[in-house]
């Protein structure tokens, strides 16, 4: 089996206009603040929710920067009204005063939230978000500022806070892409069709994407996703063998797949039950056929998105796909290896949003 490795760089947010060539952030210092957001949903349940990442977050050394009032569950389970939302959000990516920006949970109403920021131009400071799920919608915001952002587990779930999703994810990887620590992210990928096994060399790109359906239902909006040259990432929840086809199709036909670089997808098979998940697999191969036969290579990694693991990967920075043939030992200090063989592909990504170091 050829393994593919992948290299992410991590950002570096420093003042500057998204016009930029090259977007980088500053990391946080001991003590940093990160303001918390919830721009999707929010029952009853999430004020503890809320509680439990402001604690969480003091126990290892930041502070939680929280507005009054940010969870009013509301009827159909937003985490407060849209005006309270849209002006929340708003008013943080336009404050000079902050830096990070992480959501509290995903779940739905995003897409609406960021209406009001769709037709404006970026702010002057550029402030790193974090998230997955419903927060892609913000994703895709920072993607038509031109900024960078990391897709992680939201502050609600992971392996000391609710097991609703990333149950065995630790969010200390994520802190040390903020704290500056992590200078990049290596991962191993699985190649999952006949043009990513054979493929010879390296792609140089960046990552883009998230959620399979946000970025769908923003397909003719002004945070449509503009994949060319691009590395596009896809996760989801819940969506049968059909929807899957469905939304892959939608793709095709906005053209969304014409000028990839390559194609990673994240967990698909969380959510599903019964004989879902065995179906979804026969979707995969009808859709890794229709990549193939455009010459797109399609690599996997089930550690990316709603399942017990979701490790922290940049969008926008600096990424590496080196289909060279890895040696297995070598592998293991990847983060992620778990498919085995002789030829794996590595995945490398900027943490910081400089340009990747040379690998001998």
């Amino acid at each position: 089996m050829k393994i593919i490795f992948a290299l992410f760089i991590v950002f570096n947010l420093t003042s500057a206009y998204a016009s930029s060539t090259t977007l980088e952030w500053e990391p946080l210092k001991e003590g940093g603040k990160i303001h918390i957001v919830a721009p999707s949903s929010g029952p009853a349940g999430t004020e503890a929710y809320l509680n439990a990442s402001i604690t969480f977050l003091k126990e290892n050394g930041f502070v939680a920067e929280v507005r009054n009032g940010l969870i009013v569950p509301q009827t159909l389970g937003y985490a407060n009204t849209l005006a309270y939302r849209q002006k929340h959000l708003k008013d943080v990516l336009f404050d000079e005063n902050v830096d990070i920006v992480w959501a509290l949970r995903g779940g739905r109403g995003a897409s609406e939230v960021i209406m009001p920021l769709e037709d404006l131009p970026a702010p002057l400071k550029l402030k790193l978000i974090l998230g997955f799920s419903d927060t892609t919608a913000v994703h895709l915001l920072a993607a038509k500022w031109g900024w960078p952002s990391l897709h992680c587990p939201v502050l609600a779930y992971h392996e000391k806070g609710a097991h609703t999703v990333n149950k065995n994810t630790s969010l200390q990887p994520v802190f040390d892409i903020l704290l500056g620590k992590t200078q990049e992210v290596n991962y191993t990928l699985k190649p999952l069709n006949s043009i990513a096994q054979k493929y010879q060399g390296t792609i140089s790109s960046q990552i883009r994407g998230g959620n399979a359906s946000v970025i769908q239902r923003s397909i003719g909006t002004p945070t449509h996703l503009k994949t060319s040259r691009r590395i596009l990432f896809l996760e989801d929840i819940g969506e049968p063998a059909t929807k899957f086809l469905e939304i892959m199709t939608h793709f095709q036909r906005a053209r969304l797949l014409k000028k990839v670089d390559a194609i990673i997808l994240g967990d698909f098979e969380s959510g599903l039950t019964g004989d879902q998940p065995s179906a979804l697999r026969v979707a995969k191969d009808e859709f890794l056929e229709d990549m193939t036969k455009l010459n797109i290579p399609v690599l996997g990694s089930a550690e990316f998105g709603h399942g017990n693991l979701n490790y922290p990967l940049p969008f926008g920075t600096p990424a590496e796909l080196d289909f060279r043939g890895i040696n297995e030992d070598k592998l293991r200090v990847s983060a992620t290896v778990d498919f085995q063989g002789e030829n794996e592909v590595k995945l490398r990504v900027s943490a910081t949003g400089l340009p990747l170091k040379e690998t001998k």
